[in-house]
Formats: C-alpha cells, sequence, structure tokens
C-alpha cells in the first residue's frame, strides 16, 4: 500500500507528493480564516448549488462560529459588498499572525474597493482570529485537514498533472505548485497567483455536483474527488 508521508506545522497542513515533484498540497490557516469570515458574511446569499456543500465539517464550523457573525470583519464586508466567492484568495498576502506582508498581491483588490476600506478589512480579520481563537479550533481539525489531502494526494497522476498545469499556465519549467484546499467552498476553482508562470498557486474548491446526496454527504467528512478539479480552474 502507498504511504503517504504529512509535513505538519504549526497551524499547517501540507503534503509534499514526492521528492521528484514541486506540487504541495494543504489547506491553508490563512485562507480558512478568511473563508470562514466571508462564508458569514455571504453564505444565506448563496445560490443553492453555490452554498458549501454539507459535511461535518461544514456543521462543525457552523456551530463554532455563528456566535461570531455579528463580528467587524463580518460587517465591513458586507457593508463593502465584496460578493466575490474568491475574496479568500488574499489570505495569501498575509503571514502566519494575519499581518499583511505582500502588499503587491493587494493591488487589483484595492482598486476595486479602496485601499482604506481593504486595509481595514484586513486588520478586523486578524481582531476575528483572535476573538474567535480560531488557530485553537485550526489546530483541533489538523487530523481532518490531514484526511482530506491524503485522500487527494494519494490518487493523484503527477505527471498529467503537471502537463496539464503547465500548459494552463504557460510555464516551461514548473519550480513549484501549491494547491489549497477550501472545504467551505462550493463556488469554483481559481488560480490564486501567477506572478512568474513558473510558481502558481490553485485554489480548488469542495464541489457537489449531486444535489440528490447533499443530505448523505452531511453526515460524511469533506473528500476531494480528483479528476474534475484542475480541469474547473
Amino acid at each position: 500500500m502507498k504511504r503517504i508521508f504529512f509535513l505538519v506545522l504549526p497551524l499547517l497542513v501540507a503534503t509534499k507528493l514526492s521528492s521528484q515533484t514541486p506540487i504541495t498540497v494543504k489547506v491553508d490557516k490563512r485562507i480558512e480564516l478568511v473563508r470562514i469570515i466571508w462564508n458569514l458574511a455571504f453564505e444565506k446569499k448563496l445560490p443553492k448549488e453555490a452554498k458549501p456543500t454539507p459535511s461535518i465539517y461544514h456543521d462543525e464550523v457552523r456551530d463554532y462560529f455563528k456566535k461570531y457573525k455579528k463580528h467587524k470583519a463580518v460587517q465591513l464586508l458586507k457593508d463593502a459588498w465584496i460578493f466575490d466567492y474568491s475574496f479568500p484568495r488574499i489570505a495569501v498576502s498575509l503571514d502566519e499572525n494575519f499581518e499583511l506582508v505582500d502588499e503587491q498581491r493587494m493591488v487589483d483588490w484595492e482598486k476595486n474597493y479602496g485601499k482604506e476600506q481593504i486595509r481595514k478589512i484586513l486588520q478586523e480579520i486578524k481582531q476575528f482570529a483572535l476573538a474567535s481563537n480560531f488557530e485553537a479550533f485550526f489546530n483541533d481539525h489538523t487530523k481532518d485537514y490531514e484526511i482530506m489531502v491524503a485522500e487527494f494526494s494519494k490518487g493523484i497522476n503527477q505527471t498529467s498533472w503537471l502537463a496539464e498545469i503547465c500548459r494552463l499556465f504557460d510555464c516551461e519549467h514548473l519550480e513549484e505548485v501549491k494547491i489549497y484546499f477550501e472545504p467551505l467552498n462550493n463556488c469554483g476553482n481559481y488560480e490564486i497567483s501567477n506572478t512568474t508562470g513558473n510558481t502558481p498557486e490553485i485554489g480548488i474548491a469542495y464541489l457537489s455536483d449531486d444535489p440528490a446526496k447533499l443530505k448523505k454527504e452531511a453526515r460524511k467528512p469533506v473528500i476531494f474527488q480528483l479528476e474534475p478539479w484542475i480541469r474547473r480552474v
């Protein structure tokens, strides 16, 4: 049986698929934090087919964070009406303490919504993490994230994936590919950044194509199916 080795760092779950490939798969605490806040602001506004796919994890997130739905970070997102499912991608601009460290990645968001407004939101995102003790919640679910990563990683055909990703990003030599799982995102997959062409970052959504299965899925962990994801980016 193929063995999966996990690199578990504080507040980060990731796995390098092999020493010979540049694909890294992870559930990233920064993106997960912003997705939770975004969902608190807009989940009820999403059409049924785009709401987070039911799962044990989604229920636990809902139950834990529902008391923070009136937090200022949530309200600022509502007031600015940043109804863009890819907004949590801004989290890659933050460090592990949720401080802004990569201003260049923020340029387009600041153009669209105003620099002052975006900076206020970022500050309140950090305050939300502190108020909700988000890091403790994330750490408590490390095993869940490991399962998500393992189920996805063990079935990847690395050669074909690298070829598809390289065609997608028009790159000559892939230095590294980062794949971020979003178990609360049922809106779609997207490129997070492609600053050099050779180091693409891809957000992967947990989508449900069969509404008839939703009630059954609600009692299950998040298990990503391999084949459709790269083609939906």
